[in-house]
């Protein structure tokens, strides 16, 4: 009974111990998010992306709610402006890391940023809502099968949309921070990969049009690119001379870092339409 009572009095120390430090570690984080600087950066993220909750996020934020935050895209069937660009995502669940915001973003939500970004420059997307990676479950299909339905998705929309013109498939790559992250101008940003089909029949427009949009990007932002990734795939690249395939990032980056890439991407495209 005595040796009950003191391994007893050892566990309430520990637990005691447990929650003190981590109750610290979680003022700490709400410490930065309670920075009305931060708090005005996540809330112009959110603003920029059409979150229909944006007038709760910061509250949610605190209430570690926050990845029941739906992300909604602009209503393009409401606008009859001319729709040049798709912005898709072939494995649309990658994610990155959550930081301490308790935000997990995902590709889907960098194709969302890259489209509010665009309206800037008067330029018109539609962003594909599609759970591809779902779909693929649901048909007990592999995983390299979530091309094959991407690219029906192309077929489809730019039927509807004709004027479209350019098309991103937008990925997330799985390598850490020091590959994935630069900061320019004390601005830190997800670094960019252009992955390139050789396989495809537009293989030498492609890669044109990459150098176009590269060229751009390492002239305004040396130090975003990463090398070109070829490989003898095709990434519906055949489709159209206008097709690109863009790693954002890794498994790293933060929320922040995403949305100032977006901008960058927003703007290359801008320059590769012409604008």
């Amino acid at each position: 009974m005595k040796y009950i009572k003191i391994i007893f009095c050892l566990f309430l120390i520990f637990i005691s111990f447990y929650f003190t430090i981590n109750s610290s570690f979680y003022e700490g984080d709400l410490v930065d998010i309670n920075n009305m600087n931060t708090k005005k950066i996540i809330k112009n993220i959110f603003l920029s992306i059409g979150n229909e909750k944006t007038n709760n996020v910061l509250n949610l934020l605190k209430s570690n709610n926050s990845n029941e935050i739906v992300i909604n895209t602009i209503d393009t069937n409401s606008t009859n402006k001319k729709i040049e660009v798709y912005l898709y995502n072939s494995h649309n669940r990658e994610e990155y890391k959550t930081n301490i915001y308790g935000i997990t973003p995902s590709v889907m939500d960098v194709s969302n940023m890259i489209q509010n970004e665009l309206l800037k420059y008067y330029v018109y997307s539609y962003v594909e809502k599609m759970d591809v990676v779902g779909e693929i479950k649901k048909r007990d299909l592999e995983y390299y099968d979530t091309y094959d339905i991407s690219r029906n998705n192309i077929i489809s929309i730019r039927k509807k949309y004709p004027s479209i013109n350019y098309i991103f498939d937008i990925h997330r790559d799985s390598v850490s921070g020091d590959l994935s992250r630069v900061k320019i101008n004390d601005k830190s940003y997800a670094k960019i990969m252009f992955l390139v089909g050789k396989k495809n029949s537009n293989y030498k427009e492609n890669e044109k049009n990459i150098k176009i949009m590269s060229d751009y990007i390492n002239k305004k932002y040396p130090g975003i690119l990463r090398n070109n990734y070829y490989n003898n795939y095709i990434f519906n690249q055949d489709l159209i001379p206008n097709a690109f395939l863009i790693e954002v990032g890794g498994i790293d980056n933060t929320i922040e870092e995403l949305h100032n890439t977006s901008q960058v991407l927003a703007e290359a495209i801008n320059y590769l339409i012409g604008g």
